[in-house]
């Protein structure tokens, strides 16, 4: 499975609303009729709770510093409100404040034009309107403060208009997700369409989704809490028609609890690992079922037997990425088997691989084999009761070793009754990316210094 689309897309994802959340902090039912009906991904962010963590008010400086100002309270806004930011249909990123004190943001927004970070645009019907860091356009009534971007400057005026509409919207014809995320209690909580989020991220909690199911029906919830040195991350999948949420259901029960010897060997030092308990052939039957594993599955099974393999898996199953590279990434998979039956089945895979590729066996270790050929180079076998995959023959070597270094006490913890998590070492992931780490900062400001950014699913 390739992991740098999914990758790219977080990134990008993680640039967008952090670059955004440079501009404010916070919901009140009257400043929410702003947010559009056709959103596709909806943010709350509790900042009362995020700056109220027994820091020393360490949290809240970090925020004022960003924000160009001495204390937050000089900035007009509501920070004992929530603050939203939402992604519409159309792509179109934004954040909505609630507005305290109007004559506040006015002498804030006056500051930063001092230091050359705002300009002013125009005013219409009650709205003034202005440009933050060159690509935010900003929207302020004695409400709530709206900002849009980053949006090129051939594209500010139309922008503007949108967010015309946003501010004169009427009636009651608001996003089901207030309502969702409103009604969860998190620092941070989320809800977005599924096809608002990149397809591969997705794909693992969305197995038995029936044929034909457009992704915009499906939608995802979640809450993040920051936990020690943690950013935790806690979410559903759910559907309104009925046959799909059942399907959904499904699913999710394919996983079952990770062993606690897979907790115990997760790594610490690679950048990104997925791990869940599995059952080969509840697993196999719902990867047929989802249009783009049964396309990953199809070009595996041209090689090797990747049906009769999987079947053998139960228990653990692990995936990590030791780094990533532009080209070729570093991975090693393991999981516990009931049996090696598939092995039988070598001679044959090998006299009958594709043009172009070949089966090599490693007389060096016992049912260790290499795939090359086509593009491709993967080792394969068995190490006492576990299946491996890898990237590379040292990788594969280590497939049953502990890993030197394995992930803090506090994540095994968090992840003990868990089915399905992902983790992800923030601090290796931005090491090589100066954008990304700027990014990264800007949402520690608001929820603290964190190594480690962790998804699970829980029974």
């Amino acid at each position: 499975m390739c992991m740098k689309g999914l990758f790219r897309n977080i990134i990008y994802y993680l640039h967008a609303w952090t670059a955004i959340m440079l501009a404010i902090g916070c919901s009140s039912e009257d400043y929410t009729n702003v947010i559009p009906a056709n959103i596709s991904g909806l943010m709350a962010i509790d900042s009362r709770q995020l700056l109220d963590r027994g820091t020393g008010g360490a949290s809240e400086l970090k925020l004022a510093r960003l924000l160009e100002t001495d204390r937050l309270a000089d900035c007009g806004i509501a920070f004992d409100e929530r603050l939203y930011a939402f992604e519409t249909v159309d792509g179109t990123l934004g954040l909505l404040a609630k507005v305290q004190n109007m004559d506040d943001v006015k002498d804030w927004l006056g500051h930063l034009k001092d230091k050359g970070l705002y300009s002013d645009l125009a005013e219409k019907k009650g709205v003034i309107y202005g440009v933050f860091k060159e690509h935010f356009i900003v929207g302020l009534t004695d409400n709530a403060l709206l900002v849009i971007g980053p949006v090129l400057g051939s594209e500010q005026n139309e922008t503007r208009r949108k967010m015309a509409r946003m501010f004169n919207r009427e009636g009651d014809n608001s996003s089901p997700f207030v309502d969702i995320v409103n009604e969860m209690d998190s620092p941070v909580c989320i809800a977005a369409k599924a096809d608002a989020l990149p397809e591969k991220f997705v794909a693992p909690f969305i197995l038995a989704v029936p044929k034909g199911t457009k992704m915009s029906d499906v939608n995802i919830k979640a809450t993040i809490q920051p936990q020690k040195n943690v950013m935790l991350v806690k979410g559903d999948v759910y559907a309104k028609k009925e046959s799909v949420n059942a399907a959904l259901q499904t699913a999710q029960n394919t996983y079952t609890q990770i062993p606690k010897h897979m907790l115990d060997r997760l790594p610490a030092d690679n950048v990104l690992t997925l791990a869940c308990g599995v059952k080969g052939k509840e697993v196999l039957s719902a990867l047929r079922s989802n249009e783009t594993f049964r396309t990953m599955l199809l070009g595996l099974n041209t090689a090797i037997d990747f049906d009769s393999m999987l079947k053998s898996v139960e228990g653990g199953l692990v995936l990590t990425v030791q780094e990533i590279g532009d080209d070729r990434w570093k991975y090693l998979m393991v999981a516990d088997t009931k049996d090696n039956h598939w092995l039988r089945d070598i001679d044959y895979w090998m006299k009958s691989c594709p043009k172009g590729s070949t089966i090599i066996k490693d007389k060096t270790a016992t049912n260790a084999y290499q795939l090359i050929g086509n593009g491709q180079s993967l080792y394969f076998g068995t190490q006492g009761n576990l299946l491996y995959m890898a990237s590379n023959k040292a990788l594969a070597g280590a497939a049953s070793e502990t890993p030197s270094a394995t992930l803090p006490v506090i994540i095994r913890q968090l992840l003990t009754d868990s089915r399905l998590a992902v983790i992800v070492n923030v601090d290796k992931l931005v090491e090589k990316d100066k954008g990304m780490k700027t990014a990264w900062e800007v949402l520690c400001s608001l929820l603290g210094d964190f190594s480690y950014l962790v998804y699970k699913m829980d029974k």
